[in-house]
């Protein structure tokens, strides 16, 4: 029995040193022999079920057939994976290792465009294309997204064979890998999730012209502001009551990988707010906001159903802008640009969502027997008559339709179906924590402080933006 080289035309007997190489070959390592040449001959394999499930000793490569010829896909990875062939003294094993290539997503690119582009048979990668839709849709592919595909190293300067990998982030957090699967053109795929750990972080500043100018200073994320915005706006009118001087601190979570890199934000745990010299401590506990005493801050509607808006007209008479007399205006007005999200004041059904009148895009919501609210002149509704919403829901957006001077929300309060001051209301409050639940509440409470004190002691840099910490409420 005889082990055939391909093209160097040396038959050596398997008994001595090429039954070393044989053997070597089943176990997945590459050894050279000297046939009485200068030139070497290395036998190259790779522990692999591929390789592993073909011995040597039964069948010869390329120019002797086998007695059971395998087909012509599994032939061809034999080949590329498994073969004897001609190096010099220098040649460097590296060299024999996979090819990697890294592709970047171009505008107009679909992901079987990119995946041709860059060596992959078409077959394999309208394969791979449909493993890959158990895990990822790839119609959300972005520009500027990489890929990175593994291919067998087929020859020395011989090129690559099919594609055995392919690996993409989806975002900081997510990576998709897809393997060959087999012998076939079929592949495996798999999302596969960073490691993270939450580490809590504090952040503090003085408010000079706006809270969202304060907290970037303060290196506080965008979205920790708007989440902090939200329980706040039971009690306070940012609009109005905001004023240079004030002060916020916010204790938050931080997810980080392994090497200590900020992947993406968690909860805000605890805020205290100063406003006109007046603090504001909540606490979040079981998916709710309270105060020091236990008391939801939740009320039984928003005081201003948009952000980062200016209050550019109160309740009560005024001379109207576009008709030129005295009118009396039955709502407020919030300046903001087109496009801005309009969230809806309390929980409710919508009762109307059309075209009103002078109102233009109009939407109305009941919220109990007694209280409705009205959103007028929008740019776009998001929501039809008779739909359930949720208090800060996205209900529509800014615009300028109707009568109407420029980009505002015009809002009303409507109790019994008549438009009041919505500053003059009393609101019905939240849920206050029994018992039990106060208990674990307190118990929440002393280590939120607990921590918020270890962290102002941890960082000088803390204060860095204001001069003072602000004080936290006990009442």
């Amino acid at each position: 029995m005889r082990f055939t080289t391909d093209g160097l035309g040396v038959r050596q007997n398997l008994w001595g040193r090429t039954m070393a190489a044989a053997v070597a070959a089943i176990m997945g390592v590459t050894l050279l022999t000297t046939p009485g040449t200068s030139t070497a001959a290395e036998y190259v394999a790779f522990a692999d079920p591929l390789v592993n499930s073909f011995d040597p000793f039964d069948m010869t490569l390329r120019n002797q057939a086998p007695v059971a010829a395998p087909d012509t896909l599994t032939r061809r990875l034999l080949d590329e994976r498994l073969e004897l062939r001609t190096l010099t003294p220098s040649t460097n094993a590296a060299e024999m290792g996979p090819i990697i290539r890294t592709a970047t997503v171009e505008r107009g690119d679909t992901i079987i465009d990119l995946l041709v582009r860059n060596g992959v048979a078409q077959e394999d990668a309208y394969a791979l294309v449909d493993s890959m839709r158990k895990v990822f849709n790839p119609r959300s592919l972005k520009v500027g997204q990489e890929v990175t595909l593994t291919f067998p190293r087929q020859r020395a300067g011989g090129g690559s064979g099919p594609v055995t990998s392919f690996q993409m982030a989806i975002d900081a957090e997510r990576q998709i890998r897809i393997e060959r699967s087999g012998l076939q053109t079929s592949f495996t795929a798999v999302e596969v999730r960073k490691e993270l750990n939450r580490q809590l972080a504090l952040a503090s500043g003085e408010i000079r012209s706006s809270l969202y100018e304060a907290a970037a200073a303060a290196d506080l994320p965008v979205s920790m502001v708007s989440e902090l915005i939200k329980p706040f706006s039971y009690d306070v009118d940012f609009q109005r009551d905001i004023q240079p001087g004030d002060r916020f601190e916010v204790l938050y979570e931080r997810m980080v990988d392994e090497q200590g890199r900020a992947i993406r934000n968690g909860d805000v745990l605890a805020a205290t707010l100063v406003v006109g010299g007046r603090s504001l401590t909540l606490y979040r506990f079981d998916d709710d906001w309270f105060d020091p005493n236990g008391k939801s801050v939740r009320k039984a509607l928003l005081q201003t159903p948009i952000e980062g808006a200016r209050l550019t007209s109160g309740f009560g008479a005024r001379r109207h802008p576009l008709l030129g007399y005295t009118k009396m205006h039955k709502g407020v007005d919030f300046g903001a640009p087109t496009g801005t999200p309009i969230m809806a004041a309390g929980d409710g059904v919508v009762e109307k969502a059309d075209w009103f009148s002078s109102y233009g895009k109009y939407v109305r919501i009941r919220h109990n027997g007694t209280y409705s609210t009205a959103y007028a002149h929008m740019s776009r509704i998001n929501v039809r008559a008779g739909q359930k919403v949720k208090q800060g829901q996205v209900i529509g957006a800014v615009g300028t339709t109707g009568r109407s001077t420029g980009p505002h929300l015009h809002y009303e309060v409507l109790v019994n179906n008549k438009q009041v001051n919505p500053k003059s209301i009393k609101l019905p409050v939240g849920r206050t924590l029994a018992a039990a639940e106060l208990k674990k509440f307190r118990q929440t409470v002393a280590q939120v402080e607990k921590q918020v004190a270890s962290l102002r002691g941890a960082s000088a840099t803390l204060a860095s933006t204001t001069t003072a910490t602000p004080g936290r409420s006990t009442e």
